[in-house]
């Protein structure tokens, strides 16, 4: 009987390593031939039964390769009654071309590599997979035809240029057009506004109304197609730039007044008092949308009235969504009709077109301008009741500089005539139209200047400009023989090195992206697209000739601001509510500083208790108390506190600093 020695295993330690061998005999010659033998069985029954997995009936090319070795390994039936010379040719074959650079890449990284590999008039994507259970680097090529997708592709590649090259000559054709277009309407609308500023008779200015209001339609209609073509090009860039949207609304509705005054139809105005007044984004393109779907509701409606409604939302983003309604008691829209009129050169129906005119693209430049600044615009609609149009935008808030700030720039820039003698300053202009010359000669006289010389031609403008001293040149852009690209490069090129440099201002009837640019790199300092008018000439005069060294100007935005510097009260809109009686005017003024102080203290006791809520409305009762009262600046602090109710208390302590700076600064202007 075996001891318990005979069968447990050896144990030992040696270098703190322990060791345990099994108790068996060596293994001598035989035994060891016979364990290789069945080792090499294994691998060969291995291989086959891989290579069995392989579809005979596959029918893409499927091959098995062997790196270290370079040979085929296998070569299934698609593949050799395709390409029966594979085997003959080898790693020399177009379908194994550097298979043995790629099979390495494949193992060193341990993962299928894939390419894209031509025989003859076939293309195969290969997929290069390495085998990672064995020893021996063996990799199988999985060959699938893409050939009908690359022609599908190589299709689709012309097709894509041709249409960017439509697209291309589509903008360069909408640019020309705008030249050809803007430059007679220049000359129409700018003597039609000299004509209306002369001595006329009652039928006379009616006549020139009519040519204003008819150009004017004009422009809109190539300022929409120039907006459908820049938005379908994503071309469109947005602003995002402080701006107080009630003064933008006041605008649109003095616009329109007229309009509904002459149709007896009710118009009327409503803004949220919760609402953020000043904002920031574009505020010309939410003008555009708010002109478009006003006008359309006065176009469409013949009794009863048009409401515009602007309210607001709190989003948990810091932003707030402003939701403006126009409303109307106009025709309406038939429910199958309503998806129609966002579709380009659309209207309800053939007899709306008809009676009421239009091209359809306003709501469709409505609806692209809206979802291009994340904001949606909708409709509802009733046959015989009328149109609810509606859009919302996320906007930030503007701060409480930006508000001020604004104040400044919203005065009439027009007014810095008065306090400027334009009279030292030299101006050449040079444009090819005579009308655009003699409109832009009187726009400048009635601004004050007394030297103006006109030429009509590049070359002469390159030899009067050498041969006179000006102040500023205004060159129109596009003239037959040498254009103003070309004279402005002349003029830098000459001025090289002489430590001099007039400002050239471009004059040119081009609206697409690029064209400012454009002027830029030609050498020219500013841009002014026709029709021109006269704030943005004077913008742009007082600018370069203040730049140019003439010295007699003063500064535009030193004069703006001093113009535009808000009184803590709006002494006429006082007015408005109590009158020129002194004696009431105390008592109000009292009374509105007493409640100004209570609220004050409700602020600051709001902080000791963090009672949000009652902060809010505190700050909500003296916006509305400002508001009444005519103190803008305060109202809009107001607000501000409003919306911050959840800020933190460092927050609020500043906003209550500046609440009762501006609770005094109307305590002083007010003498109480």
């Amino acid at each position: 009987m075996a001891s318990a020695s005979d069968i447990m295993p050896e144990i030992r330690t040696e270098n703190n390593v322990v060791h345990i061998a099994e108790n068996a005999e060596p293994e001598n010659a035989t035994a060891k031939e016979l364990r290789e033998a069945r080792d090499t069985a294994k691998k060969a029954q291995k291989k086959a039964e891989e290579l069995a997995q392989l579809s005979l009936y596959d029918p893409s090319p499927l091959i098995r390769f062997d790196i270290d070795h370079r040979k085929l390994l296998y070569v299934n039936p698609a593949a050799f009654n395709r390409y029966s010379d594979i085997f003959q040719k080898g790693v020399d074959h177009p379908l194994l071309a550097d298979i043995t650079e790629i099979a390495l890449r494949a193992f060193s990284q341990r993962r299928t590599v894939t390419r894209e590999v031509a025989v003859g008039s076939i293309t195969y994507q290969q997929s290069i997979t390495p085998n990672l259970l064995g020893d021996e680097r063996i990799v199988t090529l999985y060959n699938h035809d893409i050939t009908r997708l690359k022609q599908t592709e190589e299709v689709l590649r012309q097709e894509t240029e041709r249409a960017e090259a439509a697209s291309r000559a589509k903008s360069d054709f909408l640019a020309n057009v705008s030249h050809e277009l803007r430059t007679p309407m220049n000359g129409v609308l700018g003597m039609a506004s000299l004509l209306r500023d002369s001595a006329l008779d009652t039928e006379q200015r009616e006549l020139v109304d009519v040519i204003v209001q008819s150009g004017e339609s004009l422009m809109l209609l190539l300022n929409d197609v120039l907006d459908l073509s820049k938005i379908e090009a994503n071309e469109l860039t947005l602003e995002q730039i402080p701006f107080s949207l009630v003064a933008m609304m006041a605008d649109v509705v003095r616009l329109f007044e007229p309009s509904a005054r002459q149709k007896k139809l009710d118009f009327s105005f409503f803004y949220s008092a919760v609402a953020p007044e000043c904002l920031v984004g574009d505020p010309a393109r939410i003008r555009q949308i708010v002109t478009n779907l006003v006008g359309n509701a006065l176009k469409f409606t013949e009794q009863g009235g048009v409401k515009i409604d602007i309210s607001s939302r709190r989003r948990d983003d810091g932003k707030v969504d402003m939701i403006f309604r126009v409303e109307d008691t106009g025709i309406g829209i038939e429910e199958k009709n309503i998806n129609r009129i966002f579709s380009k050169f659309t209207q309800a129906d053939n007899s709306t077109t008809r009676k009421y005119g239009g091209t359809g693209l306003g709501l469709t430049i409505c609806k692209l301008l809206t979802e291009a600044m994340d904001g949606a615009l909708g409709v509802e609609s009733r046959v015989g009741k009328g149109s609810c149009f509606w859009f919302s935008l996320p906007l930030s808030v503007a701060d409480a500089e930006q508000t001020r700030r604004l104040s400044a720039e919203n005065t009439d820039k027009a007014n810095v005539l008065d306090g400027n003698d334009f009279s030292p300053y030299r101006i050449l202009i040079v444009d090819d139209h005579p009308i655009n010359l003699f409109f832009a000669r009187k726009l400048l006289m009635k601004m004050g200047f007394k030297s103006i010389d006109t030429v009509e031609d590049g070359r002469m403008a390159l030899e009067k400009s050498a041969a006179e001293k000006y102040d500023l040149i205004i060159l129109d852009c596009q003239m037959p023989g040498m254009d103003g690209y070309d004279v402005s490069r002349a003029i830098r090129a000459r001025e090289d090195g002489s430590g001099t440099r007039i400002p050239i201002v471009a004059m040119t009837a081009n609206a697409m992206i690029g064209d400012r640019e454009k002027c830029v790199a030609a050498g020219m300092d500013d841009y002014v697209s026709k029709p021109i008018t006269m704030p943005r000439m004077l913008e742009v005069l007082m600018k370069w000739l203040k730049a140019g060294g003439g010295g007699a100007l003063k500064p535009l935005a030193a004069a703006t601001a001093v113009a535009a510097s808000p009184a803590p009260v709006d002494l006429a809109h006082l007015r408005d509510y109590i009158g020129d009686d002194e004696e009431e005017k105390q008592i109000v003024v009292s009374m509105f500083m007493s409640g100004a102080e209570e609220v004050l203290a409700l602020m600051e006791a709001s902080m000791v208790t963090v009672d949000n809520e009652s902060w809010k409305k505190a700050a909500h009762k003296l916006k509305g108390s400002a508001a009444n009262f005519g103190a803008r600046t305060l109202q809009v602090l107001c607000g501000q506190a409003e919306q911050d109710a959840e800020a933190d208390a460092a927050t609020k302590q500043d906003l209550i600093r500046r609440v009762a700076l501006a609770c005094e600064d109307v305590r002083r202007f007010m003498g109480s």
